[in-house]
């Protein structure tokens, strides 16, 4: 998005803020998951998000 009438340091400055917000929010939600519904259903069908995982990663690894 180019944003030419806005400072580069107002542009910096908010995106640190929103990084900072969405990563406390992440973790925030990483410790909710352990003994959730989410995690039951991932040990219920381990095989099926196994296959997900090792997806994404192979994808991953080659295309850097």
């Amino acid at each position: 998005m180019q944003l030419s009438f806005l400072p580069l340091f107002v542009i910096n400055k908010t995106c640190r803020a929103f990084a900072f917000d969405y990563f406390k929010n992440v973790m925030k939600i990483n410790q909710q998951f352990k003994g959730s519904e989410w995690e039951k259903k991932m040990k219920e069908n381990y095989e099926i998000y196994e296959y997900f995982r090792e997806r994404i990663d192979q994808y991953l690894e080659n295309n850097p």
